[in-house]
């Protein structure tokens, strides 16, 4: 009961962090990204590959918003973020460019790949 209880406060506040980061972000500091049919995460060709960017997973279903939390940590690594949006349906994707200041968006969509072979967003 305890371990519940300190997962949904843990939960409950990375979503409210999400909201708040997201809602600080104005229109034209948001991009949008896509996923592929793979389950791959893809830039578009003429986006900057650095900051913050909106996935559209309205077609995927969760139990809770705490499932969908863990879902995308789960997926997350050093070179980028996933927060789950579980009221919008979609995923705020943080791309920290700066920990390779030398990628192209080619790279990245790479990257992306490679990180989400094993464990591709929708499967």
């Amino acid at each position: 009961m305890k371990q519940q209880l300190l997962t949904l406060i843990k939960t409950s506040m990375l979503t409210f962090v999400g909201l708040l980061l997201f809602g600080t972000l104005s229109a034209q500091d948001v991009r949008l990204a896509n996923l592929t049919p793979e389950g791959f995460i893809e830039l578009n060709a003429n986006d900057e590959p650095d900051g913050h960017f909106i996935i559209d997973v309205s077609h995927m279903s969760f139990e809770s918003p705490a499932e969908m939390t863990q879902y995308f940590q789960a997926r997350c690594c050093e070179n980028f973020l996933l927060r789950g949006m579980p009221s919008e349906g979609k995923v705020l994707l943080v791309v920290k460019g700066n920990n390779k200041p030398n990628w192209d968006v080619a790279a990245w969509n790479a990257h992306f790949a490679e990180r989400l072979e094993e464990n591709p967003i929708g499967e």
